[in-house]
């Protein structure tokens, strides 16, 4: 992705995990909106409020 010109990268707190995607003009994109022949985007995890 970026060297196709998007930023990604992934912010994490206490209890919270985001991750952002940008195009390249800094625009954020939903991960569901990125399409690419190279590949595409999945999140897999145990995710828990506790």
């Amino acid at each position: 992705m970026i060297a196709s010109g998007y930023r990604v990268g992934v912010s994490t707190a206490n209890g919270v995990a985001s991750i952002y995607i940008y195009d390249k003009d800094g625009n954020p994109i939903n991960p569901h909106d990125y399409i690419s022949e190279k590949g595409n985007i999945w999140v897999y995890g145990v995710f828990s409020l506790n």
